[in-house]
């Protein structure tokens, strides 16, 4: 008479056994596991349990499926449970961690967060190649530099052009000649940056196409760079969401306000939220108090966009733009501990720009 065997699922694995010990295992793979959760088999798993037929499952759904007999507990799912605690959590722990890794890294906010961080350190590499090019090529043509402010612009001229030469009008520069080996390797940095400077565009461009898609209320107020800078510095779409108006408000600025609570200094007004335009345009007794209003409304759109709600981004623009106007008739002139705190702000900057030189 052939021996009876056991089967029982147990942290994603199958065992099977006879009265005393487990004689096979098999580990489940996701998709396997997922599907046979909602009754159905994959073809190793029938192909591993063939063998071992007839068996007395200990879960009812595997039983089921392969119609067999059910019973629980039997002494596979014994046999399982008493194996190495430690070792069974330490599977379901590490497969639970798995799964929400994985699920993380499929939201979309993640890629618009690593574009977004992507565009910033691409901002420094231009900042940074560009005053080593005005710096070289200033021996040669230092009036140009005084000429075209913008990085981009300055590159591309150099790009085009080369030696002063070659500029459209004559130049009559205190510069020193240079020779075309010179030229060259000042031509290849600033084709370095115009390059850079086209890359951005085009990050710039998904940012803002992913932007919309994602969180379509956030990106109609505040454009689609705000947007992923806010998602960037809270972690995500679902973390905005659960933040309050006043940590929004705040977002950006978390270097000011741990400063403020050590040190006891002039606390931040705003964080991120200061590139939106109302707020960096406005007079600087206005802006904290525009910045408290459109955090607050920031807030509400994370919500909406986050649990799938219908579109309110035009309502609440208007919104914003009508207790902006309010603001500034209730606000015109600035208070006088307002006029004090901004001196004192404008103090501390000279100060550490002076250190910096220094």
């Amino acid at each position: 008479m052939k021996a009876m065997h056991y089967c029982s699922l147990h942290a994603s694995r199958i065992y099977v056994s006879d009265e005393n010990k487990i004689i096979a295992t098999l580990q489940l793979e996701e998709e396997e596991y997922d599907a046979l959760l909602q009754g159905k088999a994959s073809e190793k798993m029938s192909a591993f349990l063939l063998p071992h037929q007839p068996l007395i499952y200990e879960n009812k759904a595997i039983a089921e499926i392969f119609g067999g007999e059910f019973q629980f507990p039997n002494p596979a799912g014994t046999l399982a449970r008493s194996m190495g605690g430690d070792e069974q959590l330490y599977e379901i722990a590490t497969e639970h961690t798995r799964r929400a890794v994985m699920h993380a890294s499929q939201k979309k906010d993640k890629h618009i967060i690593q574009a977004i961080n992507a565009i910033s350190e691409i901002d420094e590499t231009i900042n940074l190649l560009s005053e080593r090019l005005r710096e070289w090529f200033s021996l040669h043509y230092p009036e140009l530099s005084r000429e075209t402010k913008d990085n981009v612009t300055y590159a591309e001229l150099i790009f085009q052009y080369g030696s002063r030469r070659n500029f459209l009008t004559p130049v009559q520069s205190l510069g020193a000649e240079i020779d075309q080996e010179d030229e060259s390797s000042m031509g290849l940095l600033a084709k370095t940056i115009v390059e850079l400077a086209g890359r951005r565009e085009k990050l710039t461009e998904y940012v803002n196409s992913q932007s919309e898609k994602i969180a379509p209320n956030l990106t109609h107020l505040l454009g689609g760079l705000i947007t992923a800078k806010l998602l960037s510095c809270s972690g995500g779409l679902d973390e905005l969401a659960r933040k309050p108006s006043s940590t929004v408000q705040l977002l950006g600025a978390e270097k000011a306000l741990f400063r403020h609570l050590k040190t006891g200094a002039d606390p931040p007004k705003h964080g991120i939220l200061f590139q939106y335009p109302p707020i960096n345009s406005a007079p600087f007794w206005q802006r904290g108090k525009i910045a408290r209003m459109v955090a607050s409304k920031v807030s509400i759109l994370a919500r909406v966009d986050f649990f799938g709600g219908t579109f309110i981004a035009d309502s609440i623009e208007e919104d914003v733009k009508r207790k902006i106007e309010e603001i500034k008739r209730k606000y015109p002139e600035a208070h006088r501990k307002e006029r004090i705190y901004e001196k004192r702000k404008m103090g501390r900057n000279v100060r550490e720009l002076r250190r910096k030189r220094k």
